[in-house]
């Protein structure tokens, strides 16, 4: 068996992950870029609003764990939210124009699905960006669903990530950001589509007990919660 050289260039998922995760957080442009999303609010070049600002902490460590219907959702999230945010998103971003820029720009997160190695880079990252008390901004239900249902039971990470950080988790509901940026789109298209997100009460692991039970519970209630604030019905029947 052929053995690679010790200063063998890196696999592309790896040296993707080690751009976006840790090397280029240049987080000075926090306030340049979200100050020109608000801007396209203020002046009604993109219709967006924002419900239960009160439940947003105005600073952090915490995680904000957001319904995922488009491509467009880390933009209205992380504009919505305040301070400095890292997003945890699937690598897929990255390569779609503009946004894949912003997204390394901002040092967030990539995702390479079905890998470990990258799940557990993610994970160190993640956890880095809590104890370094800034907000972590995750999508739970881990790839763009039907905006009309709520039905895939989100991964439990997002509550281990919590429970382990002992940090609060902030639930948001959106709505409208599959007509301004339909999936399988490379572009938005509906630029003056009507988005809403709504935050709700932030859920805390120490409200729960402190076992396998207390997770599943809290899982339980951040999925419902983000059902209900994004105008579904909580009584489903979830499957994995």
């Amino acid at each position: 068996m052929t053995r690679q050289p010790a200063d063998a260039a890196p696999a592309k998922h790896e040296r993707i992950s080690r751009r976006s995760t840790g090397y280029h957080n240049r987080f000075f442009l926090t306030p340049l870029i979200r100050g020109g999303l608000r801007g396209l609010v203020k002046f009604r070049l993109i219709r967006s609003t924002v419900e239960g600002r009160e439940h947003i902490p105005t600073k952090g460590p915490y995680i904000a764990a957001f319904r995922h219907i488009s491509l467009a959702d880390p933009i209205f999230g992380w504009g919505a939210l305040r301070g400095i945010v890292r997003a945890v998103a699937a690598q897929g971003l990255w390569r779609v124009p503009i946004l894949g820029l912003l997204m390394w720009l901002q040092g967030h997160i990539p995702v390479v699905r079905g890998n470990q190695a990258s799940g557990a880079k993610v994970r160190s990252a993640m956890d880095a960006t809590l104890q370094a008390d800034k907000i972590l901004m995750i999508f739970p239900e881990a790839k763009l669903m039907p905006a009309n249902a709520m039905r895939r039971r989100l991964k439990r990470g997002v509550v281990d990530v919590a429970f382990d950080n002992d940090v609060p988790v902030v639930p948001c509901g959106i709505e409208g950001t599959d007509r301004f940026w339909p999936r399988r789109w490379l572009l938005p298209r509906r630029w003056r589509a009507a988005v809403a997100l709504r935050f709700g009460a932030a859920l805390h692991p120490s409200d729960y007990t402190q076992d396998e039970a207390g997770r599943l519970a809290m899982l339980s209630d951040l999925q419902r919660t983000i059902a209900h604030l994004s105008g579904l019905p909580t009584d489903f029947e979830m499957v994995d």
